[in-house]
């Protein structure tokens, strides 16, 4: 089964299997993902992901992201009945004998986001057999959602390139959860102490139990300094586990070398058919829907009505099936001529990107350009590294073959890196480069460093002759 993992721009996509009494994650995949971009453009890279995986299983667990729902546990005894959500809400709620009683555990997500995940998925050809929120994934990735033999309490992180979860659970319950990104960049790992100590002490202020807690963490090799500042701040132990650890989860040949970053992924997987008794599954919501309030008078009559409608709408059953079928011709009708309108539509994209180049004031003159912004692109660092905020390109505009003047001003993580651009943009044929001052910028944990380059292009071969 495959567990697709869709947070803060990036896709994270874990193929796992069974083997004897555990399970293999035999494959990965983490590509950005335009948090701006249409169902489309998902639904392709996840298509073209799975194409080049070799794999032929369809089957998906699909994990929401952080910020689409969170799980709220409840003692019966105590709170009575579960408390009703907003109707852009759906909801699934499960009951677990503990010690302090009947806990009623309660998953709530966005039901927009929801089908729009699920659409994604079903789009790139995959059928989606759970849909679960990255809270209880990361449980399950921890081994904490097991029911223990004596109730212990335990506290959990999660810790990857973009986010931090913290989980803790009891007697096979989910008690408290939350999550933050991270604010890091690159392999530096400085921030998560500082976010892991927030999220602790929210849920101590919370009424959350945790002296003494039994506390694990998935996190990347490279950041043992920050574990080990992480138990100093909390003044608590901190195993390290790897992802779904607890139920024989292991890499196989094909998979990637650290399992840490696609630990939610492997967690939707192990919640959807891993031995875990809470399957907080957000897909049956998504289907049957819940009744979220009391029925009252008013709500009675539409009811009534409703059946009433019903109870006409079976004379026009036949007709509806006919239209269904209908509608399924002209499906399969679309999906065989998708293809040319998906290749249309990259012309379109093409035109509309070099039209603003092609304007006839400058008689085309400005496409030239283009190979000149390209050979720029090609020396300029990693947007890791350095990122810019203006530029401003000068040319002849009457016709002249003179050359082009390129300025550009932005932020960059050290000076080494910009003194290496200016390096690879003097060994480009035609063109010169001068760093301008840089200076520091107070108070920035990255991108310390603001600069300027400004850059000189001939146009004009040895011969005379126009690039």
């Amino acid at each position: 089964m495959w567990g697709l993992d869709i947070a803060d721009g990036r896709l994270r996509l874990a193929h796992i299997h069974r083997q004897g009494d555990g399970f293999v994650l035999n494959h990965a995949v983490s590509a950005s993902l335009d948090p701006e971009g249409g169902d489309a453009i998902g639904a392709d890279l996840l298509r073209k992901a799975i194409a080049d995986s070799g794999i032929e299983g369809d089957n998906v667990c699909v994990c929401l992201p952080a910020q689409a729902g969170y799980v709220v546990c409840e003692i019966a005894d105590r709170t009575g009945s579960p408390k009703t959500v907003a109707e852009e809400f759906i909801v699934r709620r499960w009951t677990v004998q503990g010690r302090e009683g009947t806990a009623i555990v309660s998953g709530v997500a966005n039901r927009a986001v929801a089908e729009r995940m699920a659409r994604i998925a079903r789009m790139a050809g995959l059928r989606v057999a759970h849909v679960v929120l990255p809270q209880v994934a990361a449980a399950a990735a921890l081994g904490m959602l097991a029911e223990s033999a004596d109730g212990t309490v335990r506290a959990g992180f999660v810790v990857d390139s973009e986010q931090v979860v913290f989980v803790m659970a009891g007697d096979g319950a989910l008690l408290a959860s939350r999550s933050a990104p991270r604010i890091g960049i690159g392999d530096t790992w400085d921030d998560v102490p500082a976010i892991a100590a927030q999220m602790f002490r929210a849920a101590q202020m919370s009424g959350s139990e945790l002296a003494g807690v039994q506390c694990s963490i998935i996190a990347p090799a490279g950041c043992d300094a920050a574990v080990d500042e992480m138990a100093q701040r909390l003044q608590i132990a901190l195993r390290r586990v790897e992802p779904g650890e607890a139920v024989g989860l292991t890499g196989g040949e094909g998979g990637p070398e650290q399992l840490n970053e696609y630990a939610v992924a492997a967690g939707a997987v192990l919640v959807g058919s891993g031995p875990n008794p809470l399957r907080v599954d957000m897909l049956g919501a998504l289907s049957e829907g819940e009744v979220r309030k009391p029925m009252g008078a008013k709500r009675l009559w539409i009811t009534m009505l409703a059946v009433l409608i019903l109870g006409v709408a079976g004379a026009v059953v036949t007709e509806w099936i006919g239209k269904r079928m209908e509608l399924a011709a002209l499906r399969q009708q679309y999906e065989q001529v998708r293809p040319r309108l998906e290749r249309q539509q990259k012309v379109s994209r093409t035109w509309e990107r070099l039209r603003p180049w092609l304007g006839a004031g400058q008689d085309g003159r400005r496409a030239g350009q283009l190979p000149m912004l390209e050979a720029i692109i090609q020396a300029f660092p990693e947007p890791v590294e350095a990122y810019v905020t203006d530029m401003e390109m000068t040319a002849d505009l009457a016709g002249a073959d003179g050359p082009v003047a390129v300025s550009l001003k932005g932020r960059a993580a050290a000076s080494d890196v910009l003194h290496a651009c200016v390096s690879r943009l003097d060994e480009h044929v035609g063109s010169s480069a001068r760093l301008g001052p840089v200076s520091a910028v107070e108070q920035a944990q990255a991108y310390s460093k603001r600069y300027s380059i400004e850059i000189t292009i001939d146009t004009t071969t040895d011969d005379g002759e126009s690039n």
